[in-house]
């Protein structure tokens, strides 16, 4: 192994001054709201503060919070779900002390992120008063209409905004962010020609659409000092078709933008750093564009990186740039290239508070990544108003779901090597008890080796590897190609058992199936040379959807077949920027959708189906048939061990307890592994 004086990431720990404040290194924490720990009076909750501390201690140079309301009435928001500056200024100190304060002991600064709340993109956050930069109706429900703000009502904005810094400082923050020139919330209104029609010194000229970030930052300076440092989060380019619509990508030159184009935008950045920014916490997209803004599992690593340096060669103070950042060698690339100077981690921090300091002493290898894959986050944030992380039970739960000291060693026998089995074997065999897996296959994984193959989700397979990695590494006794019977396990003598045995491709019959250039969607995805040009794909779920927009980029002919009238199983399942991002690429790829259909029969080279609700009835040509509906536990072995064993626990877990996502999966695991 590398000395740490031959750490290649050496470039990453070198100090950066932002204003008068120096930073350690070249990670900063980006900021994520913080739904679900904020209290009542609109503060932390001693887990949020707890979820920082963590990402302190883990070697991050800089944090940037979750937005904070400036002033609460400026937009009068609900019951708060985020941070609220002024609802109880006293309780918001003392909350915030003890943050500053703990983080600064590990040589961490940390910033406040500013908002003003959301203008017409109010959803997440429900707000009672229903305001503007000028009459609009809201981008959810067009039914809910927005009144312009008065002059007077902007200038006290403005000037909350200081009296919120100097809170800010009061509390021991090193800096402030403002909330944002990005994915249109309400500043970002301001400046954008589609959004604000006025008349006064707020409105028309280029110059008065931008009058009111310019004059927040001046604001600040004058209440705070000149050296008490302000960043702007800044959306370049909003990649936006128009009022409801976002842009894709591959797009970008054939689409006008009706939103901030990449010309303003670094106009836009020379005026504001003039103005007194001391960085841009940097990135593209709007609530239109909401999957470039998160960056899903159709995104690529480094989605901003093109941008920011455009960006970087504009201004210069320092350009701040996240978006699937926490590959390494990318990361490093970045930064000594010029593209930007500091490395945003938010979803990445998530999955791994130590990220940063694996990094610093060259153990890359024991980086858990992030796989974008948004449920614990963004699925969380819309079904259950809170934050959580898929792959790391202990987000946001450092103390609740520390690791429990055991007061008896257990002989644990883990019957299934996915992603249940892994993280039930690696909790068990942390927490001090002896632990054996039996895998019946060659490989670790289960299912996650599929998943892994397509697209941008690589990151999956990397996580494998994490698992195996630190399996390895903590005395996990692993046996591959062995299937466990009830009279092995017997013999074994074993404390606990889990059974983690997986689930297993829905089987799916009709005519036809057993025809040679029918597959499972998962079996072609190793061995893609059984593909002809023509695919058809039964099931629009989230795997049918994946396949087909992966054969479509491939230059395939693609139909996809759904029963149902929602694609990927609607929102309570799957991240919403991933059915946004998949809607848009059926259009682009010319993808053709038969919505509440079920295929009927498959022949030599097509397949017949019929509408579920008409019985109308059509042929599809097709050379290639994939099946993608659904999976189901592989539970028979778990009754089995239950009835003819004497273990005295015996566990069920991932898919084979209940078939679900990552999340649950890890989740479920991590919750028994840690009780045992």
């Amino acid at each position: 192994m590398m000395s740490k004086k031959e750490n290649k990431y050496e470039s990453l720990f070198q100090p950066l001054q932002i204003g008068g404040v120096t930073v350690k290194n070249r990670f900063f924490l980006s900021p994520m709201g913080n739904f679900g720990h904020v209290d009542a009076e609109g503060a932390l909750t001693d887990e949020g503060i707890d979820y920082y501390v963590e990402r302190a201690k883990g070697g991050i140079g800089l944090i940037i919070t979750g937005y904070c309301i400036a002033d609460e009435a400026i937009e009068e928001a609900e019951t708060p779900s985020i941070l609220v500056i002024k609802k109880n200024p006293l309780i918001f100190i003392q909350k915030c002390s003890q943050l500053t304060e703990r983080v600064h002991a590990y040589g961490t600064k940390i910033f406040l992120q500013l908002t003003a709340g959301f203008g017409r993109t109010a959803k997440v956050v429900k707000v009672n008063k229903k305001i503007a930069p000028s009459d609009a109706d809201n981008m959810y429900d067009p039914s809910i209409k927005h009144r312009a703000m008065t002059t007077q009502e902007v200038k006290d904005m403005i000037g909350s905004f200081g009296r919120a810094a100097q809170i800010a400082q009061k509390c021991g923050f090193d800096g402030v962010e403002i909330h944002a020139l990005h994915e249109d919330y309400l500043l970002d209104q301001f400046t954008m020609e589609q959004w604000n029609h006025r008349t006064d010194q707020y409105g028309g000229s280029f110059e008065n659409r931008y009058r009111v970030p310019c004059e927040i930052v001046q604001k600040i300076k004058e209440v705070c000092g000149k050296n008490f440092p302000v960043t702007l989060r800044y959306s370049v380019k909003h990649y936006m078709k128009d009022g409801k619509t976002g842009i894709l990508p591959e797009q970008e030159n054939t689409v006008h933008e009706a939103g901030r184009d990449l010309e303003e935008g670094l106009k836009a950045a020379r005026w504001l750093q003039e103005a007194g920014y001391d960085g841009f916490d940097s990135d593209i997209g709007s609530c239109e564009a909401h999957y470039l803004s998160h960056p899903n599992i159709f995104t690529k690593d480094g989605i901003y990186l093109d941008m920011s340096a455009k960006l970087q060669a504009a201004v210069d103070v320092p350009v701040m740039v996240a978006g699937r950042m926490d590959e390494p060698d990318m990361a490093l690339d970045a930064v000594k290239s010029g593209k930007c100077q500091m490395i945003g981690l938010g979803r990445p921090a998530l999955a791994d508070p130590y990220l940063v300091s694996k990094l610093e002493k060259n153990q890359p290898e024991r980086i858990r990544h992030c796989i974008s894959c948004n449920y614990g986050c963004i699925t969380n944030i819309f079904n259950k108003s809170t934050v959580w992380c898929a792959i790391n039970p202990q987000c946001y739960a450092e103390r609740r779901n520390a690791l429990r000291p055991i007061l008896k060693k257990k002989k644990v026998v883990v019957v299934g090597g996915g992603p249940a089995g892994m993280e039930a074997a690696l909790i068990s065999v942390v927490r001090g008890h002896e632990v054996i897996l039996y895998e019946k296959t060659d490989h670790l994984g289960g299912n996650l080796v599929y998943a892994g193959a397509t697209l941008y989700k690589h990151h999956i397979l990397e996580l494998v590897e994490w698992f195996k990695t630190e399996m390895n590494n903590n005395g996990v006794q692993v046996v591959m190609k062995h299937e466990m019977t009830a009279g092995e396990l017997e013999d074994q003598n074993a404390d606990v058992v889990f059974i983690a045995s997986g689930s297993k491709a829905r089987p799916f019959h009709i005519p036809g199936t057993e025809k040679d250039h029918v597959f499972y969607a998962h079996e072609v995805y190793y061995d893609q040379e059984k593909l002809g040009d023509k695919v058809t794909v039964i099931g629009g779920g989230q795997i049918g959807m994946e396949t087909a927009i992966w054969m479509a980029k491939l230059g395939k002919q693609v139909s996809v077949v759904e029963f149902t009238d929602q694609i990927m199983g609607g929102t309570k399942n799957t991240p919403i920027g991933d059915i946004e991002m998949a809607h848009l690429y059926t259009d682009y790829y010319d993808i053709h959708m038969y919505m509440n259909t079920k295929a009927s029969k498959i022949t030599e080279n097509s397949v017949e189906i019929e509408g579920v609700k008409d019985g109308s009835k059509e042929e599809i040509p097709a050379d290639t048939v994939l099946i993608a509906v659904g999976y189901e536990p592989v539970n028979d072995i778990y009754p089995e061990f239950v009835k003819n064993t004497s273990v005295p626990e015996v566990y069920n877990v991932g898919d084979s307890n209940h078939v679900a996502n990552i999340y649950y999966a890890i989740h479920d695991a991590y919750e028994l592994a840690n009780n045992i």
